[in-house]
């Protein structure tokens, strides 16, 4: 029985949206308060990031092909996401 991968992918998304605030807030060449503020728009998304997050290890012991290809994808996008926030 595969366990699926929905809480890994949860963490996953979470990078890639706060990445994705980090850069918007800082488009300006400097953070405010009002940025500070763009950013809560991550929280639904940190939420379903620890929500189950004690079952990323099941998840990741259980990968088939597929989940490891959907996953492999998700971190690029992810890490694309990283570190054009922060160049």
């Amino acid at each position: 029985m595969t366990t699926g991968i929905k809480n890994t992918n949860d963490i996953i998304i979470f990078i890639s949206e706060i990445a994705k605030a980090f850069k918007e807030a800082n488009r300006d060449g400097s953070i405010n308060l009002l940025d500070t503020l763009k950013a809560i728009q991550v929280l639904p998304s940190l939420a379903a990031a620890i929500k189950d997050a004690d079952e990323i290890k099941d998840e990741l012991m259980d990968l088939n092909g597929e989940e490891k290809d959907l996953l492999l994808m998700g971190l690029k996008k992810a890490i694309y996401d990283l570190v054009d926030a922060f160049t």
